[in-house]
């Protein structure tokens, strides 16, 4: 009889881990694919610094031209131009599931270098 409940406790065990197993899996499964929008963020700034458009935008402190020219399907975007310093013109959204791309460029003409920050959220 002994074995009866050494079995029966096994088979308990078993089932917690296995629900547990599962439990994790799906949350991971449903977490958002936070590399590849971040990835495709520094793609378009790259797209916009090969257009010769970021850095003379960036130069100006043009946020606004620069989210002007983003076009990600499926995300709103902001833009964020900081100097070394630490101080920042653009804006910064608020809310929940928001990603963030960098891109330092150099001055237009000068050396003078920003760093670009492209926030994106999905669009609801």
């Amino acid at each position: 009889m002994r074995g009866f409940w050494y079995m029966l406790e096994a088979v308990m065990a078993g089932v917690i881990i296995i629900g547990f197993m599962i439990a994790v899996g799906a949350m991971l499964s449903f977490s958002p694919d936070e590399k590849g929008v971040s990835e495709k963020g520094y793609q378009e700034l790259q797209r916009l610094a090969d257009e010769s458009k970021l850095r003379l935008y960036a130069s100006q402190r043009n946020y606004s031209a620069i989210e002007d020219s983003v076009r990600i399907p499926g995300y709103a975007d902001s833009v964020e131009i900081c100097e070394p310093s630490g101080s920042c013109v653009g804006n910064v959204p608020s809310g929940e599931e928001v990603w963030l791309s960098t891109y330092i460029v150099s001055g237009y003409s000068s050396y003078d270098p920003v760093k670009v920050k492209l926030y994106l959220r999905r669009k609801e």
